[in-house]
């Protein structure tokens, strides 16, 4: 059996970064043994705010090559603006994307199909984003080629437990509410860039420590940062955070699917 893995990915946040997000993905793709990624974006329009995903211009910074427009697989509901949530334009081109998947594949080049919203949501959910219908159309059609197929929101993989060193400053930070530690500008944290969604990270400094739930690292504002979007733990319980971890994700829609 064909053994497949497809991510999914929301640009939310990188419009003025896409060359720094381009060489993150192509070294978290080369240090697993694959060649840079193909990008299949599911937008039906390109038409957006975000200057780095404004028509072309993504397909500029990553290449022709490497990249594929498919609005047959976009949300019509955003043309429309009327009628069900999600209205994917046709749903027969899942057909074409998973034979796009499967020749790249060969190659040892993996999918990553994209739109904006910032997370897929769970399958049900009434504000799930359209690519996890895609994402749904795609495990159908893989089941019946018998192809075995891991659908995973970018960069995928099970949650991690990590010790990270900071400095007393950035514990201050973090210690004050900052839902981010920065890792700099120079130094590209292709390791952190590559941390599972819901990762424990125990964060030491020379005089303190504490734990925190982060996910993976991005680029805003000139530097690298690490989200802990729910804070720090003063507690130390790394069992509770665990669960936490557990439930956001599944909440937010961030487990991967399999045919």
């Amino acid at each position: 059996m064909m053994h497949l893995t497809i991510f999914t990915w929301g640009y939310d946040g990188w419009g003025s970064s896409t060359r720094q997000l381009k060489v993150a993905v192509d070294a978290v793709e080369g240090g697993r043994g694959f060649e840079p990624p193909y990008f299949v974006d599911l937008r039906i329009s390109r038409s957006v705010r975000a200057e780095g995903f404004r028509e072309n211009a993504f397909e500029k910074t990553v290449g022709r090559a490497r990249y594929q427009w498919m609005p047959s697989l976009g949300n019509n509901r955003i043309k429309r603006r009327n009628g069900p949530r999600i209205q994917i334009n046709a749903s027969a081109a899942v057909e074409e994307l998973i034979g796009i998947a499967l020749r790249r594949n060969a190659k040892r080049q993996r999918l990553l199909m994209f739109c904006q919203c910032p997370l897929p949501g769970r399958p049900r959910a009434h504000d799930r984003c359209h690519r996890v219908q895609v994402a749904s159309l795609l495990l159908k059609a893989a089941a019946k080629r018998n192809v075995s197929l891991t659908i995973a929101e970018w960069p995928g993989g099970e949650p991690q437990s990590r010790a990270l060193k900071v400095d007393d400053l950035q514990m201050a930070k973090v210690s004050s509410g900052a839902r981010s530690l920065a890792l700099g500008q120079r130094r590209r944290p292709t390791d952190l860039i590559a941390l599972p969604w819901g990762s424990l990270v125990h964060l030491k400094s020379p005089t303190s420590s504490v734990r925190a739930i982060a996910d993976p690292a991005v680029f805003r504002g000139g530097k690298w940062l690490l989200p802990i979007p729910f804070g720090i733990d003063h507690q130390h319980d790394a069992v509770a955070l665990r669960k936490k971890s557990r439930l956001g994700r599944r909440s937010s829609g961030l487990d991967s699917r399999r045919s």
